[in-house]
C-alpha cells in the first residue's frame, strides 16, 4: 500500500478540489492537516473545501486558524471574508476584504467581494465606489458590472443600471445574474412580460440560480398568477435550502400570496438556524398577530426586542395591534399602549432608510374600535415623518408652478384593480373620467394591466395604464415621472406601499376615495372624497384630509347577474329550516357591541339563525370569534349562531343572500360592496348608522333606495326590526319589491364621474393659484 505524506497529499487534495471531488478533497487536506497541523497552506486549503461543502462554519473556523499563522497573505483574507459573507454575517466579511485590499490594493475581486458585502448590508453607495474601483482595474469584469447593475437597481438609478447591466451581457450574453437585473429593471418599468422573458432566459442558462425564480415569482405575484408565483419561490429556495436569504425570499413569496401559515413555518425554520435573527423575529412578531395568534407575537416581539435596539423593531411592534378583540376594554387598552409606545418613540433617534422593506404598514385595524382616529392616526404619521426621510419625496413639477394645462393630468392610485371591492365601487367612474376630453387619465397600480380579472373592471377605460414596482423610491420616481396634476388613491390603509406613498408630494393636489374607509393622518393628503349622504354633520372632526362631500357618493356599482337557478339551503350547507338572519361580511367587522344584538334576535326569534362566515384568511379569527360569542350569547341561543366557509363564488354567494329573510349589516365598521348582491336580489337589510363613515353606509343604501324602515337608533330597535322584516312576510315581501324597482339608483349612477371631473378641474386650478389651498 502507498503512504503519500502531507506534502504529496497537499497537491492531490488540491486536484480533487479543482476536479469537484469534495469529499475526497476533504480527506485527503485532513490527513496533510492532521500530519502538519500548523501548516497554513492546509488549513486553508481545508477551508476552501469546507466553503464548497456549505459548511461554513467549521471552514471559518480553519480559514480564521490559517490566517492566524500568516495574518498578511491577501489571499488568506479574502477567503475568509468570502466565508463569513456565505455565512450572511457581511459585517466581518466587509472588513476581511478591507484588510486583503490594504495589503494588496491591486487585486480587482477584494474590490469585487468587497462591494458585494457592502450591497447586501445596504450600504449602497459604498458597494458603487467599491465596485467600481474593480471595473478601474479590469473593465472587462462581467460579474462587477453585472452587480454594480443591481446596486444601482437598488438605488433607483435606472439608466445608470441598464448602462452597467447592458456592459455586463456585452461581455457575457448568457450570465445568470445579469439576465436576472435586466429581469428586475423591466419589472421596475412595468414591463412584466419582459421581465418574465429574461427572468426564465436567466433559468435556461443556469437552472440552478435561484435569484433568477424569486424575480419570476415576483413578476407572477404582479400578474396574479399566485399558483405558479409559489412554484417559482419554492423553486428557487430548494436550491439554496440552508441560506437565510433564500428563505427570506421564500417567506416574501408565501406572503404575497396569502400564505400565511407557509410563512410562519419558513420563519419559524430560519430562527432554527439562527435563534437570534431580528429580522425573522420581527416578521413573525407582525404574522403571528396578523393571524390571531397573539402569545406566539408577543414571545417573537419579546425575543427581537431583546437582541436589537434597532428603531424599526420598536416601530414595527408598537403598530401590531390585534385583529379580533374580545371586549370593548380591549380597544380602549390597546390604543392606551399605542399612544404611550408612540410618545416613547419621539423620544427616540433614528433612521429607517427603507421603511417598505422594514417593514412599516398601515394601520388597518384602527378603523375597525368605533373611535376617532385622526389625531391616533395623525400622530402615527408624523412619528414616520420623523424615523424615515425617505418619505418625504417631493416630485420636482410640484416644486414650480405651471401654466394652465387644456387637459387635467389625474392618476388613480389603487394596487386592488381586479375583482375586488375597491375596483366594484370606483371602476366604472374612472373609466367614465378617462373618456372625457378635458381629462388625461393614469390608471396606476402594482398589479399587471393585461390580466384578465382586470380588464373586466376596467375593460371601458380609456386612458393610460401604469404598472409600478413593489419599491417605494422606483414607485416615487415611477408616479413622478408622469407629471400629475391631481393624484387620487382610491384607498389608503390597506396596502404599505399605497400609504407609504402618500407621504410624497407627487402631485399639486393629492385625494384619498373611500376604499379604505378612514383618514390617513397624512399631511401631504390633501383631500377625502366622501358620500355626502353618508357623512355625519361633525364629519369634518373625522378628517386630517379637507372633507370633500360627494352628493353623488363618487361610486358607482355594477349591477350583478343574478342566478337563474341558485342554490337551495342545503346545497350551501345553509339551516335547512327557520328564519336566517345573514351577516356576509369580514369577522373583523364584528365590534364586541353587535354580539349582544346578535343574542338579542335569537332570543326574539326562537326559529332565527343568525349566519356568519369564517375568514377566508385566517382560521384564528373565527375562533376567536366563537371564543367571544361563548362568553356573550346566552347559552339557549348559542347554538343559533352558526359559521359557514366563506363562499367565494359570487353566484353561489348571491344564492345565500336571496335564501335570507334579513341582512345583518354589523355596527359600527358595516356593509360595503355586499350591497351590489343584496340590492340586486332585493333582501332586505337592517342597519344602525355608525358615529363614522365605516359604519353609515347602509344608511346611505336606505336613503337612495327610500327604505328608511330599515333604519334604526338603537340596538334593541336593530334587534327587533330584524326580527319583524323576517317574520312578517307581507312586510318582508314590501321591501323587497321597494329595493327592486329602486335600486337603479345605486347601479345606474351617472352623477359620480361628473361630480368627479368638476372636482378635479377645481381642485387643479386652485393647486396652481394657491399653493398648499384646499377648495
Amino acid at each position: 500500500m502507498t503512504i503519500w505524506t502531507a506534502q504529496q497529499n497537499l497537491p492531490r487534495a488540491q486536484q480533487a478540489l479543482q476536479s469537484g471531488r469534495l469529499a475526497e478533497a476533504e480527506v485527503l487536506c485532513r490527513q496533510a492537516v492532521s500530519a502538519s497541523p500548523r501548516d497554513a497552506n492546509a488549513l486553508h486549503l481545508l477551508g476552501v473545501i469546507l466553503s464548497q461543502l456549505k459548511r461554513h462554519e467549521e471552514a471559518i473556523s480553519m480559514l480564521a486558524e490559517a490566517n492566524q499563522l500568516s495574518p498578511k497573505n491577501h489571499v488568506f483574507l479574502t477567503n475568509l471574508g468570502a466565508a463569513y459573507a456565505a455565512n450572511d454575517e457581511f459585517v466581518t466579511a466587509a472588513e476581511y476584504f478591507r484588510q486583503a485590499i490594504s495589503i494588496k490594493p491591486s487585486i480587482p475581486e477584494s474590490h469585487y467581494n468587497l462591494g458585494n458585502a457592502l450591497k447586501d448590508l445596504g450600504e449602497l453607495e459604498h458597494a458603487v465606489a467599491a465596485y467600481r474601483k474593480a471595473l478601474q482595474l479590469r473593465t472587462n469584469y462581467p460579474a462587477a458590472w453585472s452587480n454594480l447593475g443591481a446596486a444601482y437597481i437598488q438605488l433607483a438609478k435606472s439608466t445608470e443600471a441598464k448602462s452597467a447591466v447592458n456592459r455586463a451581457l456585452a461581455l457575457n450574453p448568457n450570465s445568470p445574474s445579469s439576465l436576472n437585473n435586466l429581469a428586475n429593471i423591466c419589472r421596475n418599468e412595468g414591463d412584466l412580460a419582459k421581465a418574465v422573458e429574461h427572468s426564465r432566459r436567466a433559468i435556461s442558462t443556469s437552472p440552478s440560480y435561484a435569484e433568477a425564480y424569486f424575480t419570476l415569482g415576483s413578476a407572477m405575484i404582479a400578474t396574479l398568477d399566485y399558483t405558479n408565483a409559489i412554484k417559482a419561490y419554492e423553486k428557487g429556495a430548494s436550491l439554496k435550502p440552508a441560506a437565510k436569504s433564500v428563505l427570506f425570499e421564500l417567506a416574501d413569496g408565501y406572503s404575497a400570496c396569502g400564505l400565511h401559515e407557509k410563512m410562519v413555518e419558513v420563519l419559524e425554520k430560519i430562527l432554527t438556524i439562527d435563534p437570534h435573527d431580528a429580522r425573522a423575529a420581527k416578521y413573525l412578531g407582525i404574522t403571528q398577530m396578523e393571524r390571531g395568534h397573539y402569545e406566539a407575537s408577543a414571545t417573537a416581539f419579546r425575543q427581537v426586542m431583546n437582541n436589537s435596539d434597532d428603531p424599526v423593531i420598536r416601530v414595527v411592534e408598537a403598530m401590531t395591534m390585534p385583529p379580533i378583540v374580545s371586549c370593548v376594554e380591549d380597544i380602549v387598552q390597546i390604543r392606551a399602549a399605542l399612544n404611550e409606545k408612540l410618545d416613547v418613540l419621539f423620544g427616540q433617534n433614528g433612521v429607517i432608510t427603507d421603511p417598505y422593506t422594514a417593514p412599516l404598514r398601515p394601520n388597518f385595524f384602527l378603523a375597525y374600535h368605533a373611535m376617532n382616529d385622526r389625531a391616533v392616526q395623525s400622530k402615527i404619521a408624523t412619528l414616520y415623518r420623523k424615523f424615515c426621510p425617505s418619505l418625504n419625496f417631493v416630485a420636482p413639477h410640484c416644486r414650480k408652478m405651471d401654466s394652465p394645462k387644456p387637459r387635467v393630468k389625474v392618476g388613480f392610485f389603487s394596487r386592488f384593480i381586479y375583482k375586488h371591492s375597491v375596483a366594484i365601487s370606483f371602476g366604472s367612474v374612472i373609466s367614465e373620467l378617462s373618456q372625457r376630453d378635458d381629462i388625461e387619465a393614469y390608471l396606476i397600480s402594482t398589479t399587471d394591466h393585461s390580466n384578465a380579472a382586470v380588464k373586466d373592471m376596467y375593460a371601458e377605460f380609456s386612458g393610460a395604464l401604469v404598472c409600478i414596482p413593489q419599491s417605494l423610491m422606483h414607485a416615487q420616481l415611477s408616479v413622478a415621472h408622469l407629471e400629475l396634476d391631481v393624484l387620487i388613491y382610491l384607498d389608503i390603509g390597506m396596502d404599505p406601499l399605497s400609504f407609504l406613498l402618500a407621504f410624497a408630494r407627487l402631485a399639486p393636489a393629492q385625494c384619498v376615495m373611500g376604499g379604505h374607509p378612514d383618514t390617513t393622518g397624512i399631511d401631504t393628503m390633501d383631500y377625502y372624497l366622501s358620500a355626502g349622504q353618508a357623512e355625519p354633520n361633525n364629519a369634518d372632526d373625522h378628517y386630517s384630509e379637507k372633507l370633500v362631500r360627494l352628493n353623488s357618493g363618487g361610486f358607482s356599482l355594477p349591477r350583478p347577474t343574478v342566478p337563474t337557478s341558485p342554490k337551495t339551503r342545503a346545497e350551501l350547507r345553509l339551516p335547512e329550516s327557520g328564519n336566517l338572519y345573514l351577516c356576509p361580511m369580514m369577522l373583523q367587522k364584528l365590534h364586541p357591541d353587535f354580539d349582544s344584538t346578535i343574542s338579542r334576535i335569537l332570543e326574539l326569534d326562537p326559529s332565527g339563525f343568525v349566519v356568519l362566515f369564517e375568514s377566508f384568511q385566517h382560521p384564528r379569527w373565527g375562533e376567536l370569534i366563537r371564543e367571544r360569542l361563548n362568553r356573550q350569547l346566552k347559552p339557549e341561543v348559542r347554538n343559533r349562531a352558526v359559521f359557514l366557509p366563506w363562499i367565494t363564488d359570487p353566484g353561489d354567494f348571491m344564492s345565500a343572500i336571496a335564501l335570507s329573510d334579513v341582512i345583518l349589516d354589523p355596527f359600527h365598521f358595516g356593509i360595503g360592496t355586499t350591497g351590489v348582491f343584496t340590492l340586486a336580489v332585493g333582501t332586505p337589510i337592517v342597519t344602525m348608522p355608525g358615529e363614522f363613515l365605516r359604519g353609515r353606509v347602509g344608511l346611505l343604501y336606505c336613503k337612495l333606495l327610500d327604505m328608511m324602515e330599515c333604519v334604526a337608533s338603537t340596538p334593541e330597535e336593530y334587534a327587533q326590526k330584524a326580527v319583524q322584516i323576517a317574520t312578517d312576510k307581507p312586510f318582508h315581501e314590501s321591501l323587497k319589491m321597494k329595493i327592486l324597482a329602486n335600486n337603479h339608483a345605486i347601479f345606474d349612477n351617472k352623477q359620480s364621474a361628473t361630480e368627479l371631473a368638476e372636482f378635479i378641474h377645481r381642485a387643479a386650478r386652485e393647486s396652481r393659484e394657491a399653493p398648499g389651498a384646499k377648495p
